[in-house]
């Protein structure tokens, strides 16, 4: 989905500004349609869209996501509206009697079912979000989800976390109930408004950027466009270089809001220039008009260069952004999880076999991770096949093999303080000496600030090892002269 959604955002963007980008929409519509077709293999007979596909229960929260997903990406590709309405169908029947919807099946987002707070305030809004986007499916269900906005709406005196009450007021705007503008005045009491930056924002680690992308949506649904803007700043210095956020549900709900915002507040006209100044004699002009408004233009500055000047002049709206890279220390970071790796004795310079066991160090009470994933690399001339994982104590939902077999990727829908256990066998298909270590990686699917991150060797075969003839005899090996015979 990651590389389905942004698509839209950009497709809904070019769509409501009414600006010309052929070549921008072209080559969205067919990362839309190829990531459409991927995201069918987790569709199940039901309806429903499951992680892990046919074989496994269905999401609530998943299901939303696509469901709606889907629903707009017909705007601009052909969807089969028998899946959306399967979708949606299933979610119907997953509402209970007062009108909230449960996670079925796992929960792989602890934050979105509820989390420490053990209600589905989060949950229940965004699938009430997935129908009332969508009017034509909101009109269908509209009798059925009266209740759930009423369980809402009944329920302000007993949010008090950020994320549950950005969820809720963005639902009821969209449901346009009397009580939305309460639901917004207790969101923004909870929020932190940094005055020498002119920023707003909430301290909600993980789910800070939906947070405030939900907030900024709710804003633009009341009108409230200038009050929105301390928002759209935070926001915007959230993003990666590349411009998007680390997750998937970040990159759709902050870009999603910061589209939203723009379109109500772009300006038909572009005609300004950018010029950049830094030391001794750097200097870079930049002229932005309506023809290359979607192209962007880059500079590379000096690594030696701490300050810049900048200057607009003209009219109109841009984003203007300065992105770096630093090089961090992983190994030496808090970890979230335990990693404890040992290497059997039947390891060869042919074979390697390991075994290793992950679990999660409980945090802040919770208890479990979301889903996380174990990331083995191997040691250069080694690789895995199809047999390399052996579940020793059960829990692991799906093997992958990445970077032509040189690595093994493993799902579990959480982990827990209890050990997760595996056998990792790779055979040698390069004899390489004298490698360097490798590494096995545990993190959080929802949550990239918990991770670990644990070295290991394997067999490392030295230079006399894998020597031949003249070779053996030039390095002084022990045996050359036998080698060499041979």
């Amino acid at each position: 989905m990651l590389h389905f959604v942004p698509n839209i955002v950009v497709l809904d963007y070019l769509n409501e500004t009414n600006t010309a980008a052929e070549d921008v929409r072209t080559k969205a519509i067919n990362f839309l349609s190829s990531g459409y077709q991927n995201q069918l293999r987790y569709k199940r007979s039901d309806g429903a869209f499951s992680v892990w596909g046919q074989s496994y229960a269905g999401s609530t929260f998943l299901t939303a996501f696509v469901a709606k997903s889907f629903k707009i990406a017909a705007k601009y590709i052909q969807v089969d509206k028998s899946i959306v309405d399967a979708a949606f169908d299933w979610l119907v029947k997953q509402q209970q009697s007062d009108g909230r919807f449960p996670e079925v099946g796992q929960v792989f987002q602890a934050d979105m079912q509820g989390g420490l707070r053990n209600n589905g305030f989060a949950l229940t809004a965004y699938v009430l979000i997935a129908f009332a986007e969508n009017k034509e499916v909101y009109r269908k269900y509209q009798s059925q989800l009266n209740k759930t906005t009423n369980f809402i709406a009944d329920r302000l005196a007993n949010m008090e976390n950020p994320y549950d009450l950005s969820l809720s007021t963005y639902a009821l705007m969209l449901t346009n109930h009397g009580k939305r503008t309460e639901f917004l005045h207790k969101l923004v009491e909870k929020s932190i408004f940094d005055r020498n930056q002119t920023e707003r924002y909430w301290d909600s680690k993980p789910v800070d950027i939906e947070v405030a992308g939900y907030a900024l949506l709710s804003y633009v649904a009341a009108g409230k466009l200038l009050d929105a803007t301390p928002i759209m700043r935070w926001l915007n210095k959230q993003r990666y270089g590349l411009g998007g956020y680390p997750g998937t549900q970040e990159t759709f709900v902050g870009l999603k809001a910061l589209a939203t915002f723009a379109a109500n507040v772009t300006s038909r006209r572009n005609e300004y220039t950018v010029r950049i100044f830094y030391e001794p004699n750097g200097r870079r002009t930049f002229d932005v008009h309506m023809h290359n408004s979607f192209n962007i233009q880059e500079l590379d500055i000096p690594n030696n260069i701490r300050k810049m000047k900048v200057e607009v002049e003209g009219i109109g709206r841009g984003f203007f952004q300065v992105a770096y890279q630093y090089y961090q220390n992983m190994q030496v970071a808090k970890p979230s999880f335990s990693i404890t790796i040992n290497q059997l004795n039947t390891t060869t310079e042919h074979m390697q076999q390991l075994d290793v066991c992950v679990k999660y160090i409980p945090k802040e009470a919770y208890q479990k991770s979301n889903m996380a994933l174990v990331e083995i690399f191997l040691p250069s001339g080694l690789v895995a096949d199809s047999d390399a994982i052996t579940d020793k104590t059960g829990g692991i939902r799906r093997i992958e093999r990445r970077f032509s077999d040189t690595s093994v990727v493993i799902y579990y829908d959480n982990l827990d303080p209890e050990d997760k256990c595996f056998r990792v066998t790779a055979y040698r298909r390069y004899k390489i000496a004298l490698h360097l270590p490798s590494y096995i990686i545990v993190y959080d699917y929802y949550n990239f600030e918990r991770f670990a991150i644990q070295k290991y060797e394997g067999k490392v075969l030295q230079l006399c090892d894998i020597c031949e003839d003249e070779d053996c005899e030039t390095l002084s090996c022990q045996n050359s002269s036998k080698l060499a015979i041979m």
